[in-house]
């Protein structure tokens, strides 16, 4: 039985030895993916590089849509500023939306009273 054991000790050692072996070549490997900078340094730029370009295309959209926003209201109120040009100048010419028409009428038809009352008095 000691040759037994003994034969089954070495068996167990040289088991033992397999598995470290093993486990030593998976370190190895996990320390090598680990230490190659080169491809974690593409894969870090590559990261990088579509962060950036999905950043700029919500930025890019963001802008597109706030010039769009802006042109809209510049055009409105460019409206509303040339309506309210027309009104001002309707109402220095005397006429147009800014002074009812029977307001113009009214006026001139005061002057001719005014006018033929002036001339009935000078006449006689």
């Amino acid at each position: 039985m000691t040759e037994n054991a003994a034969a089954d000790s070495i068996q167990a050692v040289v088991d033992e030895i397999d598995r470290t072996r093993r486990e030593l070549t998976e370190t190895a490997r996990a320390l090598v993916a680990k230490a190659d900078v080169k491809t974690l340094a593409r894969d870090k730029a590559r990261d990088t590089t579509a962060l950036a370009r999905e950043k700029a295309r919500d930025t890019t959209a963001l802008a597109r849509e706030k010039a769009r926003d802006t042109t809209a209201l510049a055009r409105g109120k460019s409206a509303l500023a040339r309506e309210k040009a027309a009104e001002v100048a309707g109402r220095v010419s005397g006429s147009g939306p800014g002074v009812p028409a029977y307001l113009v009428v009214a006026a001139a038809g005061a002057a001719l009273l005014a006018g033929w009352l002036i001339v009935r008095r000078v006449r006689g």
